[in-house]
């Protein structure tokens, strides 16, 4: 029977993700666009990471825009 839970390990869209943020902060439409993912798919992950694991990604919502980058 497979589980349904989440593993630990970062899928290829998280990978796909923080690779895209390697370079400049980014909002998740612009990554969306970028990776050819839905924006919703892209904020929720981004979200997620950030609470996950919060020494990964940075997260700061400026006005109505939610901007990402990653910590160094």
């Amino acid at each position: 029977m497979m589980s349904l839970s989440k593993t630990s390990s970062m899928d290829k869209t998280d990978e796909a993700i923080i690779k895209a943020l390697s370079s400049d902060p980014k909002t998740p439409f612009e990554l969306s666009k970028e990776l050819g993912l839905h924006q919703a798919t892209v904020q929720k992950r981004l979200l997620e990471l950030h609470i996950e694991k919060p020494g990964l990604v940075g997260y700061r919502k400026i006005g109505r825009y939610h901007m990402f980058w990653l910590k160094k």
